[in-house]
């Protein structure tokens, strides 16, 4: 248990690095793309067999910890159970699906159903379901475990992620 414990406060340490030295350093269009706030931050949450990063400010952290209390989810009907219809599957493997701009409204499923070592990045969307509203202003990518991705190494998926935005931004701003 030890061990597992220090295996993913290493991850999470190279993950923080990877939006520092992605994200935060990066010029000033690609930080936009990200997130809007002025005061980056960053928050890694392991839940249920997810990896799920919010890049964004102090109060979008702060919202997602609230809607966890007040509602058992960080992000509700962003993942559900697998009964739940949702918009967008991506499939096993697939970490490149970028979804941004736009209202999804779940109140008759999910947003994502992610199969093994899959993951998924959602920036500035407003999510609508039958017990709340909310936004996600800045970037949040989640990744399911599997058989390559597990606590110890989700870094490697995040940082794949990030540097398929950053790159998908740096052409749109060039």
């Amino acid at each position: 248990m030890l061990a597992e414990l220090s295996g993913l406060a290493a991850a999470e340490r190279r993950v923080y690095s990877i939006v520092e030295n992605r994200v935060l350093r990066s010029h000033r269009a690609i930080r936009k793309g990200f997130t809007k706030a002025v005061r980056i931050k960053s928050r890694l949450w392991i839940r249920d067999g997810y990896a799920i990063l919010l890049i964004d400010d102090e109060k979008g952290i702060a919202d997602a910890t609230k809607r966890n209390r007040n509602f058992g989810s960080l992000f509700p009907r962003l993942l559900e159970p697998a009964s739940n219809l949702p918009m967008f599957h991506v499939k096993e493997g697939v970490r490149k699906t970028s979804i941004g701009h736009l209202t999804l409204d779940v109140r008759n499923g999910v947003i994502f159903r992610l199969e093994e070592d899959a993951g998924a990045l959602l920036f500035n969307v407003r999510v609508q379901t039958p017990d709340t509203s909310y936004g996600i202003d800045g970037t949040l990518i989640v990744v399911k475990f599997g058989k390559f991705y597990f606590q110890d190494n989700i870094d490697d998926a995040i940082d794949e992620i990030v540097a398929f935005q950053a790159e998908s931004l740096a052409k749109n701003a060039a």
